[in-house]
């Protein structure tokens, strides 16, 4: 299986130039997003084709590259970017202030892989499920709270059976509405997981 995984575009909240070009902010927002990277390995130690996208360092590079005026054309810019990616699963992070953003990306890169599948991950995925499989029809599963032990789960049960309902901490429609499994267990074993990636 091929994987996307695109971290939570959180560079993009400093739109004027001396925000965007302040070191101290770009070496903040750069530095790895470790959640991201530990399902990463997680992913590779499954055996899955993974690839990185990070947002941040896209927009940063948008943002030198067009400057302050064509800021708002980022999330087309990098949808098509993602979408080149070849994946059959584009795995979004989320947090608060980036959700709207990340959302808009989400669904032009729907657009370009329809067949592909849009999973949405992290705290603010986690808090808001329910209500963002209700809004935005092109996201199509929500995996809330630690996804180390759920996620093999829920890609054994996408190739395999399709017994969602036994996928810890899944959001995701079924014929009876929004479906949300009950949450995952907390990791028991911090040292069991794989270097991050």
């Amino acid at each position: 299986m091929k994987i996307c995984l695109i971290n939570a575009p959180s560079s993009a909240e400093f739109y004027d130039s001396v925000e965007f070009k302040d070191a101290g902010i770009r070496r903040a927002t750069c530095s790895p997003q470790l959640g991201i990277l530990s399902v990463a390995a997680l992913t590779e130690r499954l055996g899955c084709v993974t690839s990185v996208y990070d947002s941040n360092r896209a927009f940063f590079n948008f943002a030198d590259s067009v400057g302050e005026a064509h800021l708002t054309e980022f999330a087309g810019v990098v949808a098509r970017q993602i979408g080149a990616i070849d994946a059959e699963i584009y795995g979004f992070g989320s947090i608060c202030s980036a959700y709207p953003l990340t959302l808009r990306i989400a669904r032009l890169v729907k657009a370009i892989r329809p067949n592909a599948i849009i999973l949405m991950g992290g705290p603010q995925a986690s808090v808001v499920a329910g209500p963002t499989l209700r809004a935005f029809p092109f996201v199509d599963f929500i995996l809330r709270g630690e996804t180390e032990e759920s996620l093999p789960i829920f890609l054994d049960e996408l190739s395999g059976r399709g017994r969602l309902d036994r996928v810890p901490g899944l959001a995701y429609r079924s014929v009876w509405g929004i479906e949300l499994n009950p949450s995952a267990a907390v990791i028991g074993d911090l040292d069991a997981l794989p270097f991050p990636a």
